[in-house]
């Protein structure tokens, strides 16, 4: 029984480190981003079929009210919760709230995106604007996991639907407005949310991921359009292929520590931010610590290998008694 708990286990640990070593990417270089003006947190509920339990994480969003002013306002108004009437209702007493809070994603497809943000789903397209607003910027690429960009059905036709770009999608440039950037828990969305697919699934099955919270923060920035435009001058830098480790990020969405570094373009200086809902303007990390984190588990292996098979070996010398209870 105890060489049964130890393979067992051994198994366990084995594919959790084989899993690290083939999904988790190195940390690569991109351009940078836009300052940060907002930050938006949802608190999503999703079922986990590891652990066969509906289980809750926190999403961090980053939001980049300098590039699309608009299309932020837009997303922070509904994060936080607007009243509205029905067309033609003049009642103010028959004023409904609208958001983002318990709304689903209904629209999950593996190696594309996370769809959400349908927060009239029987009565139609819904933003601060009207039913729908213009394309407000295509500045922003689809160049990395984790991008936040609005849906639409076609040109000039926002409202309140989103999505996180799951892998870099250049296909959708051009066409989509980026606005924002997941910085926390893009590692549950890529290992766990994309593989719940609600394409043909029935209503409970949609229910499966849904934003059970959501908290605002903006920023108080000084000098925006100063910040702005230096962004601007380094991005251009950046895909002119001028001084690229100068005006570049290193960003993986699986190694985010509790300590996030960012370029303050306002200062020119590295600094830390405590990784919480008030601090950490973008998003900087490192691939090394993927390397760590894999050698501990192999580590930790070997060494629940040695001990079982010592015990293994002493119990194995024992006559062990079988009994009717």
């Amino acid at each position: 029984m105890l060489i049964n708990l130890l393979l067992t286990s051994v198994l366990f640990l084995f594919n959790i480190t084989l899993r690290s070593v083939l999904a988790v990417p190195t940390s690569q270089v991109y351009e940078l981003n836009p300052p940060v003006t907002d930050r938006v947190f949802f608190f999503i509920e999703y079922y986990d079929v590891d652990l066969k339990q509906y289980t809750t994480t926190e999403i961090d969003i980053e939001l980049y009210g300098t590039l699309a002013p608009k299309t932020v306002a837009n997303f922070v108004a509904l994060s936080k919760g607007v009243r509205a009437l029905m067309p033609n209702e003049k009642d103010e007493a028959k004023a409904f709230e609208v958001g983002y809070k318990n709304t689903v994603f209904h629209r999950i497809i593996k190696d594309f995106v996370i769809q959400g943000g349908n927060v009239l789903p029987h009565i139609g397209p819904f933003s601060i604007y009207g039913m729908k607003f213009d394309d407000e910027t295509f500045h922003l690429k689809h160049d990395r996991p984790g991008r936040l960009a609005m849906a639409n059905s076609g040109p000039n036709t926002n409202a309140g639907q989103f999505y996180f770009a799951m892998k870099p999608l250049p296909d959708l440039d051009g066409k989509h407005v980026v606005f924002g950037q997941v910085t926390r828990g893009l590692d549950i969305l890529l290992d766990k949310v994309q593989f719940l697919e609600t394409e043909n699934v029935d209503e409970m099955e949609l229910k499966k991921v849904k934003i059970v919270n959501c908290k605002v923060d903006s920023l108080k920035i000084e000098n925006k359009d100063f910040m702005q435009n230096k962004y601007m001058e380094r991005v251009q830098k950046f895909r002119d292929g001028k001084d690229i480790k100068g005006n570049s990020v290193h960003f993986d969405p699986y190694n985010e520590g509790s300590l996030r570094s960012y370029n303050d373009l306002h200062t020119e200086k590295i600094i830390k931010a405590n990784n919480n809902h008030h601090n950490g303007l973008s998003v900087s990390g490192t691939g090394n610590s993927n390397i760590g984190n894999i050698f501990s588990k192999l580590l930790g292996i070997s060494i629940l290998v040695s001990l079982g098979y010592y015990l293994y070996s002493k119990k194995n010398n024992k006559v062990v008694s079988l009994r009717h209870d």
